[in-house]
């Protein structure tokens, strides 16, 4: 599964406005950074995904490039290019005055004060700041510089923080300040620790369910289905790391049991399941292959996405249609493949699509002569298997449709007090493109 991206740092910002358009431009052709990479034949996925990143101005020929490949713009795309570079340029040589270090109380704090204060001594290049700190006989990596100057990491120790302090140019006599504005911060976080250690404790002799004191395997693999998650491996600790995949998505990751029970835990990639499928979605409709006819291209522009969900391998699409002209032209799966290949290009992972269709009405309607006529409400699967064999016709019986909310805002509701569906189910195999 592709790892998903960081958010933009500063959305708002001019860095952050051109990568966010550079983002949006790639997820809408749904190619991935390799895909583009490709079509530049020009630039690594690596350098196009850091253009994008929003952390750094790319350079103006990467950025025409990925504009081009994604066929944005490149006018517009220039003209963001140039405001965040503008920016870029006017924070190096106009940089605020001195943080001052009796202010800060925590370790957020002083990585932001740490960050202006590189900025307020000009900006060194983490080159330098490394040359600086080597020659005071301390150690500093460039990549260590770059880390506490972003805020992606807090100086681990008194020398650490020193030797970030001579990089950047600060005189000796002013280090002690930085140095208790360091320990508070220490302080502080270990507090935090600390209050978290003896809440954890104290969860945990609620939920313990052996003499010893201690959540047995099966209890714990009830608290956590209960949040619909599931284990992929033994239970080993109330707080230790654990293995679990998403009930609802199949995503896998890494969690405690002591956070699920504190409500801290949830599944990133769940709300990106619907959104998937609404692109794929618009992929069909915009018919690029032109596999679908006009008629029935028209049924689908007729019809309404509905919540999808996808259960371990299951995805199951449910599709309002509002007539039974609609209906009728859908129930044929000729269209599946299409929608299917638009999927693959974003779920990576095998999955079993069923679309069912719902059609509500007020008066009761005939059903098609090729359904049995004992089953008026139901759906119709015709699956094959992953080489596109096809097996037996399968029929289930719905006794009632749930009603579910549309995607669309404008979407039709069902209001009917009958209804009846009928859908298909056909495997989609994985492939290494996608979000």
């Amino acid at each position: 599964m592709a790892r998903p991206e960081r958010p933009v740092p500063e959305p708002l910002s001019p860095l952050g406005r051109l990568a966010t358009a550079l983002r949006d431009g790639r997820k809408a052709c749904g190619l991935s950074y390799p895909e583009l990479s490709a079509r530049t034949r020009t630039y690594s996925a690596t350098t196009l995904q850091r253009a994008a990143s929003g952390t750094r101005v790319p350079k103006v020929e990467v950025a025409r490039a990925f504009a081009d490949a994604c066929r944005l713009d490149i006018d517009e795309i220039e003209r963001l290019w140039f405001s965040a570079h503008l920016s870029q340029r006017a924070g190096r040589t106009a940089p605020t005055g001195a943080p001052q270090p009796h202010h800060v109380r925590n370790f957020p704090e002083l990585c932001a004060a740490l960050g202006e204060l590189r900025m307020a001594g000009g900006a060194p290049s983490y080159r330098a700041m490394e040359r600086k700190a080597r020659a005071a006989g301390m150690q500093l990596s460039r990549s260590t510089a770059n880390r506490i100057a972003e805020r992606k990491q807090v100086p681990g120790t008194v020398a650490c923080l020193t030797a970030f302090l001579v990089g950047c140019g600060l005189p000796e006599r002013r280090h002690s300040l930085w140095v208790e504005a360091w320990m508070r911060a220490q302080q502080q976080a270990d507090s935090i620790r600390l209050a978290s250690k003896r809440e954890v404790e104290d969860l945990q002799a609620l939920v313990a369910d052996s003499s010893d004191g201690e959540v047995s395997q099966g209890t714990a693999m009830r608290l956590l289905r209960k949040a619909d998650l599931e284990a992929q491996e033994p239970y080993r600790g109330f707080n230790r790391p654990w293995t679990v995949a998403c009930l609802q998505c199949t995503a896998t990751f890494r969690v405690k049991l002591s956070d699920v029970l504190m409500g801290q835990v949830t599944c990133a990639d769940c709300p990106r399941v619907n959104d998937r499928v609404r692109e794929a979605w618009e992929d069909l409709l915009a018919n690029r292959s032109g596999e679908l006819s006009r008629r029935k291209l028209r049924a689908l522009r007729a019809a309404t996405v509905l919540r999808t969900r996808l259960q371990r391998n299951q995805l199951d699409i449910s599709l309002f249609v509002g007539d039974h002209e609609t209906a009728t032209t859908l129930q044929s799966p000729t269209w599946h493949s299409v929608l299917e290949a638009a999927l693959r290009r974003r779920l990576r992972r095998i999955f079993t699509l069923d679309v069912l269709l719902v059609y509500g009405y007020t008066t009761r309607q005939e059903i098609p002569s090729h359904q049995p006529p004992s089953a008026p409400t139901g759906t119709t699967h015709a699956r094959s298997d992953s080489h596109g064999r096809r097996s037996t016709a399968e029929h289930r019986v719905r006794q009632a449709v749930p009603k579910q909310e549309p995607l669309d805002a404008h979407a039709p509701s069902q209001t009917s007090d009958e209804g009846k569906a009928w859908g298909s189910s056909r495997p989609a195999a994985p492939t290494n493109s996608g979000i």
